[in-house]
């Protein structure tokens, strides 16, 4: 039987909807920025405990050993906590929850660190363990995928074709190079006009709403270069949802403006 200290040292966690910890890591990358917003613009009682989620969404991002949404997360979340210290509606709010964050954090590590510091150490470790040469696996893999691409480079190999056919399927661990071998370089051509498009449809009369949703989008694309994101039904189904909120922020400005004319 595992006990807590062997269990927070596995990575792969399975929960039904998501095969392992690097998928639901990325749908925590994606909403972490909408719980916080909620958290800044609710009342007394729905913003405690939306800033307590927005925390429990950090906490299980970084036990997710997760590298790659993590590090997308310190760089997005740390530029969306600078725009937040820097809006003086959101300023004394955004110091509250880092304070509350940095507490509860403490506060965590006592009491794991006094039950069994084993745990801290299995944290430490997997979060730490890097092979900067092969990137955990990655340049080989990359080296693979681009080799064999140009063998096909048109249409690619078709979806869910396994480049390593002696294994289970292998994900490429970059979106935009998964994408040319599966669909080739129609497929990588396509989804490079998408993304051009949902920036420029996202920065378009940008204000603080939409700078949260690009954040999202930011962090999770980032990740993308790192892992695959785009073949997941449920990082789309974010994506997607994310897509209609922007349109109905265009609606609702358009009816203002109606209104003042």
């Amino acid at each position: 039987m595992l006990n807590s200290s062997d269990l927070l040292a596995r990575k792969s966690i399975y929960l039904g909807w998501a095969d392992n910890s690097n998928t639901f890591s990325m749908i925590l990358l994606c909403t972490f920025p909408f719980t916080y917003y909620l958290a800044l613009k609710t009342n007394k009682i729905k913003s405690i405990l939306l800033y307590v989620f927005s925390f429990l969404q950090l906490l299980v991002l970084v036990i997710s050993y997760s590298r790659g949404a993590i590090l997308s997360a310190f760089i997005f979340y740390l530029i969306l906590m600078m725009i937040f210290l820097f809006t003086k509606e959101y300023r004394k709010k955004t110091i509250k929850f880092i304070c509350f964050s940095l507490l509860s954090i403490a506060i965590i590590f006592l009491v794991v660190s006094l039950i069994d510091f084993e745990i801290i150490k299995n944290i430490y470790n997997n979060l730490t363990k890097v092979n900067l040469e092969s990137l955990n696996g990655r340049i080989p893999i990359y080296q693979k995928m681009m080799k064999d691409l140009m063998k096909n480079p048109i249409f690619g190999y078709g979806l869910l074709y396994n480049f390593q056919s002696d294994t289970i399927y292998l994900w490429g661990h970059n979106t935009f190079l998964h994408t040319a071998y599966s669909l080739g370089f129609i497929g990588l051509c396509t989804l490079i006009y998408h993304f051009v498009e949902k920036y420029l449809f996202t920065i378009k009369k940008i204000d603080i709403k939409k700078t949260v949703i690009l954040i999202s989008f930011l962090a999770s694309d980032f990740y993308g270069l790192i892992d695959v994101s785009y073949f997941l039904p449920n990082f789309m189904i974010v994506l997607i949802v994310s897509l209609i909120i922007i349109d109905i922020l265009y609606k609702e400005e358009d009816v203002k403006k109606k209104k003042i004319a």
